[in-house]
């Protein structure tokens, strides 16, 4: 009887355990959940790649190919943003670091880089 009571409370003890461990894990997948970007995050994402653009000017456009999530290579979902950025590298990195601290989860698929066509600057 005395072994059964022990064995009862080695599995109360482990199941206590796993349970903490899950209520970790589930704070974790709440804060990264956090910074996916759902309908109203976008908005927010917007307006803070705005303040980026107004304190430094460097972010000349952003839009959206698509609205919904779309699934990419990797199996994961995300919208796909543009980003134009023009200026010098130094501007261009400055804002880059900007967009690296907002606080959402994206990452770059593409990027191109290349001197503006200088015929449309001047018209």
């Amino acid at each position: 009887m005395k072994k059964i009571r022990i064995e009862a409370l080695k599995d109360e003890q482990s199941v206590s355990f796993e349970f903490d461990k899950i209520s970790q894990a589930k704070t974790k997948a709440d804060q990264i959940g956090d910074r996916y970007v759902d309908d109203s995050g976008v908005v927010d994402f917007v307006n803070d790649l705005e303040k980026i653009r107004n304190e430094n000017g460097v972010i000349k456009n952003v839009t959206f190919a698509n609205q919904s999530p779309i699934k990419d290579k990797t199996g994961n979902y995300g919208i796909p943003v543009v980003i134009e950025l023009q200026g010098n590298w130094e501007q261009i990195a400055a804002d880059i670091g900007w967009i690296d601290l907002l606080p959402y989860i994206f990452r770059a698929v593409k990027i191109d880089v290349g001197k503006p066509n200088f015929k449309e600057v001047v018209k």
